[in-house]
């Protein structure tokens, strides 16, 4: 990989690039990159129809993640933040249940639900997500570390393997997740466009 993001010109590897049609406006296509991001983790987790998930943290590529597993069939999908704004956001793309983390811990929630997750992906980088997120993990289920964290939690090796739980990290994506994210937003498939809640028309125009 070379650098140079920001350059005019860049020289990439010819499987690396995917054409956008003409008529696809450039605002929906610059979703791509952190569409795939949400896509790859909701590949990791392997999740389908039926299954309860869990987004931990609900800044962009949360909410990514929220339509990537929207469009997995999977749910209920529960997301999990603090934020107000991003909270609306995650309910806007498809979030089944959102839960403000200040009034009431996951754990809690799962607690009066009785019913565990099937995958968690967390996303938020908050100090204890990952380690509650092993926890409210149902047996065989997995964990998907998508948020960058400085965090070096502790790991209980007899709680991961009594579970049979997986871990997995993401942090990029395949050319392939790449191709289905162009294409979810090509044929509409993403709500991308319940992301933008604010347009200075000075900018634009």
């Amino acid at each position: 990989m070379s650098q140079g993001a920001y350059a005019q010109y860049a020289a990439v590897p010819a499987r690396q690039l995917v054409s956008l049609p003409e008529e696809l406006p450039i605002e929906i296509g610059s979703h791509a990159e952190p569409l795939s991001v949400g896509t790859q983790a909701v590949k990791l987790a392997m999740v389908g129809p039926g299954d309860p998930v869990l987004v931990y943290g609900v800044g962009p590529i949360g909410l990514y993640a929220i339509m990537g597993l929207r469009l997995a069939g999977a749910g209920p999908i529960v997301a999990a933040g603090r934020s107000e704004g991003r909270r609306k956001a995650a309910a806007a793309v498809g979030a089944d249940v959102v839960l403000d983390t200040r009034e009431k811990t996951v754990t809690r929630y799962v607690e009066e639900a009785g019913v565990k997750f099937a995958a968690v992906l967390e996303c938020s980088a908050a100090p204890g997500a990952f380690t509650e997120a092993l926890a409210v993990t149902e047996p065989g289920g997995t964990v998907v570390e998508v948020a960058l964290t400085p965090e070096a939690p502790p790991l209980s090796l007899f709680g991961l393997l009594s579970e049979g739980l997986r871990l997995a990290g993401a942090c990029a994506f395949s050319d392939e997740t790449y191709r289905t994210a162009v294409d979810h937003l090509i044929n509409g498939r993403a709500p991308v466009e319940r992301l933008v809640s604010l347009r200075d028309s000075a900018v634009i125009g």
